[in-house]
């Protein structure tokens, strides 16, 4: 039943970033604000990336239980709430409010799979919920244009409240966790401060993305906060009892090498994602559908790679899984280098393939190393830190590459301006983003129109080559993961599920909480010290 639950939200949290997409030019036509809509992207977003780190050490405090059900009512507040938006800008806020709750959810959910499945287990497990993730990315576009075709676009958020609701019930039904009852600080400020500098960062790699000097006055007074914000965590963590995100965490060699791993993983990721489409809109003069159908193919990949990872990770170990992860994305990078005009799009639907099958296999291992390496008392927020720093290399990876093809662009195309070969006082990037709209490029002279496909090609290919670093990156890294037999590293102890009564729990004592292995007969298999 527990196992039920997790999978309905984890579907729920991840169709949500997908399922809106479709829904925006109705929402756009119905509600106006026009100039606001990607923010109903951006807000859901950002919360939700922020949030992460802040249940992780809230579930290790309070239980899963409690933190996994008020999350996802917050979430289920935000999208009844949503459902209810008569403005762009109340949409927006009841958005941010849904990524505040999916934020909990994420990695409780995963949380929760490691704490009631023992290692051999939540190998398998964790490839079925990473399943979970792929069917949410096809099913949520099609689901979108179904409901905003058939009823209204309402109902893309009131669809969540029954499920929702249900998981809820379950969970708080019959997942049975060990007893807290001390009480024990709770770290405001490293949450706050975690937060101003994660937001402030991301809005200026948005806007440095987007054009704006770095000199700005809307940009480095952002990069300031985010440094001054980053300073003061490190300051406070190092200062509180009970510190959101401690820092010896890493000194847990497989934590660290997942940290590193996730983070340049989850920028190629997001590369891959964003600028593989736009070559195939935008050079290959194909349509948002055709765009849209090579992204798909990664969430095919994904789970197919996460399930062969749950078979074999416990016979080859973690090292050899992750280090042929990222050797297969790296091999998926440099064929993204190939693409062409002409280049068949089943040649590029291939490529997105065996990008999501290195990521399955690479992520899936290092989850599973995460988890099984910490005790019960540190799992939250191990996982939350490890789904967290991977959100986190995704943002700021997609700006960085951004901003390499927005340079680019403007380094062949202002000179062609000035030499009168594109009209006078053209806007490069506004010439780039008619060329992406299908409606737009037909008004374009050809001679115009074969200027930009060539200079974005080149961009793009600038942004390529800066995920194939990124693919270096991570390959290297994946050689220092430990390896060997995964037991060696794991800490087991009895499992808070839902198979287990509150008595066991309370039985297993300080020893569970502290993960320390305690054999049948009352001795510890590692010391043969009796309790």
């Amino acid at each position: 039943m527990v196992t039920v639950a997790v999978m309905v939200a984890t579907f729920l949290t991840a169709m949500d970033m997908s399922i809106v997409n479709t829904a925006i030019p109705t929402i756009v036509g119905n509600l106006g604000g026009m100039e606001l809509f990607s923010w109903l992207i951006s807000a859901y977003l950002l919360t939700s990336a922020t949030t992460v780190p802040i249940y992780g050490k809230l579930a290790d405090l309070y239980g899963r239980k409690r933190v996994f059900v008020v999350a996802t009512l917050l979430f289920l507040a935000g999208s009844a709430l949503s459902g209810q938006a008569h403005s762009m800008e109340q949409l927006i806020l009841y958005r941010a409010l849904q990524g505040i709750g999916a934020g909990g959810v994420q990695p409780i959910t995963a949380t929760i799979i490691g704490d009631i499945f023992s290692l051999e287990e939540r190998a398998r497990m964790q490839g079925v919920f990473s399943s979970v993730w792929g069917v949410s990315a096809i099913i949520g576009p099609a689901a979108g244009g179904f409901i905003v075709d058939m009823i209204n676009w309402r109902w893309i958020f009131y669809i969540n409240l029954p499920l929702g609701l249900a998981a809820v019930f379950l969970v708080a039904r019959y997942l049975v966790e060990p007893l807290h009852g001390e009480r024990r600080p709770v770290d405001v400020g490293g949450p706050l401060t975690l937060s101003l500098a994660v937001v402030t960062l991301l809005l200026a790699l948005t806007a440095l993305s987007q054009g704006v000097p770095l000199a700005s006055a809307q940009v480095w007074p952002l990069l300031l906060t985010a440094l001054l914000g980053s300073a003061a965590f490190v300051w406070l963590e190092q200062r509180v009892p009970e510190p959101m995100l401690p820092f010896d965490l890493f000194r847990n060699r497989i934590v660290l090498v997942a940290s590193l791993v996730g983070l340049v993983s989850g920028a190629a990721m997001t590369g891959m994602t964003t600028f593989v489409p736009m070559f195939v809109q935008g050079v290959q003069l194909g349509t948002a559908a055709t765009a849209g159908s090579v992204v798909a193919p990664m969430s095919v990949g994904w789970p197919l790679g996460s399930i062969l990872c749950g078979r074999l990770v416990l016979r080859t170990g973690y090292r050899a899984m992750v280090a042929a992860g990222t050797a297969v994305d790296l091999l998926a990078s440099l064929l993204v280098l190939t693409l062409g005009p002409s280049t068949p799009l089943a040649f590029t639907v291939g490529v997105m393939v065996l990008m999501g099958l290195g990521l399955g296999f690479s992520a899936t291992s290092l989850l599973i190393g995460v988890q099984s390496s910490v005790p019960w008392s540190r799992r939250g927020v191990a996982t939350a830190t490890n789904q967290f720093v991977r959100n986190l290399g995704s943002t700021v990876g997609v700006a960085v590459l951004g901003i390499l093809l927005d340079a680019h662009l403007l380094r062949l195309l202002e000179p062609l301006v000035r030499a009168g070969r594109l009209p006078r006082g053209s806007d490069p990037v506004s010439d780039v983003n008619a060329l992406l709209d299908p409606a737009q490029r037909l008004h374009l002279a050809p001679s115009h129109l074969q200027i930009l496909r060539d200079a974005l090609g080149a961009g793009l290919h600038s942004a390529y080559w800066g995920i194939v670093a990124l693919g270096v990156a991570g390959f290297a890294l994946a050689l220092l993961t430990p390896g060997g037999d995964p037991s060696r590293y794991a800490v087991e102890e009895k499992r808070a599920g839902s198979e287990r009564g509150a008595e066991g729990a309370e039985a297993q004592g300080a020893e569970a909480q502290e993960g320390r292995l305690v054999a049948p007969g009352g001795r510890s298999p590692a010391t043969g010290e009796g309790r």
